[in-house]
């Protein structure tokens, strides 16, 4: 879908970054039942809703499912594999609770990781055993291509040696 190219631009910059793995769902269309919220507002403001409805052009919009479920099974399946001891969970959704709860019973430790202004569960949050806030500047750097990050090394061990 056109609409949504900036943000797919985004997610193949993260997919792209080593230690990263994007989990998305799927998007479903959804009509949004405006309707008795919209004929209560009309009464409120003296509009004719049969007016307003017939110049009206309602449009469906899409929802990403899936992700929660993607997310708690990597999770799960991680920690009782063995495959790591720490999960750096990068999503907040209330969903999560449980799956937070669940691999730090099976002794992980959960680092939530979130860009500074994002909107977290409480129960997340106050579950979690370190929560780090990213700046902004922190996501862009995380997000550079694995070359750039190795030419920005490259070049700060290169003036610490001129300097020195």
């Amino acid at each position: 879908m056109p609409q949504f190219a900036h943000q797919r631009e985004k997610f193949a910059k993260l997919e792209r970054t080593p230690g990263i793995q994007l989990r998305l769902g799927h998007l479903e269309k959804r009509k949004f039942d405006y309707k008795p919220a919209l004929r209560k507002a009309t009464e409120e403001m003296g509009i004719d809703y049969e007016e307003l409805m017939r110049r009206f052009r309602p449009e469906a919009f899409y929802q990403q499912k899936g992700v929660d479920s993607l997310i708690v099974l990597d999770m799960v399946r991680l920690i009782q594999q063995g495959a790591c001891s720490h999960i750096v969970l990068m999503a907040g959704d209330r969903d999560l609770a449980e799956a937070v709860r669940t691999v730090q019973q099976l002794g992980a430790t959960v680092v939530l990781a979130i860009p500074e202004g994002a909107p977290v569960a409480i129960e997340v949050r106050n579950l979690a055993d370190e929560v780090v806030i990213w700046s902004t500047q922190t996501v862009a750097r995380l997000t550079k291509p694995f070359m750039d990050r190795f030419e920005a090394v490259v070049q700060m061990e290169t003036d610490d040696l001129a300097s020195s």
